[in-house]
């Protein structure tokens, strides 16, 4: 068991210091790119857990998709984006919503949606910025 944990823990420090050098090496919308992969990547970590029968409230992965939400809705510059930047953060908050739904009825199909939506703002983003 002791082993496992320390496994977990290497495995965890480990991919937290590969996402600090992604994100110290990438401009301010690489860093955009970079939150919507990690929204996704929690997103189906929470997912596999709920198959496995785990409560999304008690997932760690569930604060951090709220955290990474609630960062992409901050960064928005209402100024200089308009009505785009009002339609992006309803969208967000809306994502927030459908998050908090899908942890507290621990819903996979709820999930499945949600990741939908991400990866579609996503892959819009990146046709973008590429």
């Amino acid at each position: 068991m002791n082993s496992q944990y320390e496994m977990r823990a290497a495995r965890d420090h480990y991919q937290s210091l590969a996402l600090s050098s992604r994100l110290e090496a990438t401009g301010p919308h690489g860093l955009v790119s970079v939150l919507y992969e990690e929204l996704i990547r929690s997103i189906d970590v929470m997912s596999v857990g709920v198959g496995r029968g785990k409560n999304l409230a008690e997932e760690p992965h569930s604060d951090r998709a709220r955290s990474i939400l609630t960062a992409l809705d901050a960064s928005l510059d209402f100024e200089r984006g308009g009505a785009v930047a009002d339609q992006l953060s309803s969208v967000y908050r809306a994502m927030q919503g459908q998050l908090r739904r899908s942890i507290a009825a621990n819903d996979a199909a709820m999930l499945a949606q949600l990741r939908e939506g991400v990866s579609a703002i996503a892959e819009s983003w990146n046709r973008i910025v590429r």
